[in-house]
């Protein structure tokens, strides 16, 4: 009997251009498709996409198609600051430094309890959380926990531990089973070089 052909996607690749895009790349080719316009793209930026799965969601959530939290809302605070030019401000993912500008928000202190938080000043349905390093240095967070809190909710939750970045502009992304939250909290405790990093969380109205 003749083996059957391993057609599983090794990678999913999301962008948004002119359209949503589901892009795979199949274990016997060094080629990447789109599922959903059915052709063949060139120089994609790569996106590392993780699933946790869950069988009452969603297993390909795109992420794009949900409210960039950290972009639209900007509430944010951060355990340390290096100093006023490496701020919270700084974090929001693919920011580009101005002139005196850091590429990131960057802690004041290298160790595992350095931490950076939004407040989504509501309760949204969260989905997913992206991470981006340092563009200006080769800074970047290489492993990081999430916590999350509901409004007017006592005590902090645990949502996961995740892998982080291995280079300063590739975008990681992790999906999870969605949880209810104001207050998103990620903690990192693995880097390289020093705790800086651009984020986003990605969440929905309730």
């Amino acid at each position: 009997m003749d083996k059957k052909e391993d057609t599983t996607p090794e990678e999913i690749i999301i962008k948004q251009e002119d359209h949503k895009h589901n892009f795979v790349q199949f274990s016997d080719s060094s080629a990447i498709f789109c599922t959903i316009c059915g052709i063949q793209h060139m120089n994609i930026t790569r996106v590392k996409l993780s699933v946790e799965r869950d069988d009452s969601e969603d297993k390909h959530l795109r992420l794009a198609s949900l409210i960039p939290l950290v972009q639209k809302i900007q509430c944010l605070s951060a355990s340390s600051i290096y100093d006023p030019n490496h701020d919270v401000t700084n974090s929001i993912l693919n920011y580009i430094p101005e002139t005196g500008k850091s590429g990131s928000w960057c802690a004041k202190v290298n160790d595992d309890k350095q931490w950076i938080r939004l407040d989504c000043k509501k309760n949204y349905k969260i989905y997913g959380v992206a991470i981006q390093g340092r563009h200006d240095n080769p800074q970047w967070v290489t492993e990081f926990k999430l916590y999350a809190k509901a409004d007017k909710g006592k005590e902090e939750f645990f949502i996961g531990q995740f892998s982080g970045n291995d280079d300063r502009e590739t975008i990681v992304e992790h999906v999870f089973t969605p949880r209810t939250a104001r207050y998103i909290r990620l903690m990192p405790f693995g880097f390289n070089n020093h705790v800086s990093l651009r984020w986003e969380v990605y969440g929905e109205e309730i």
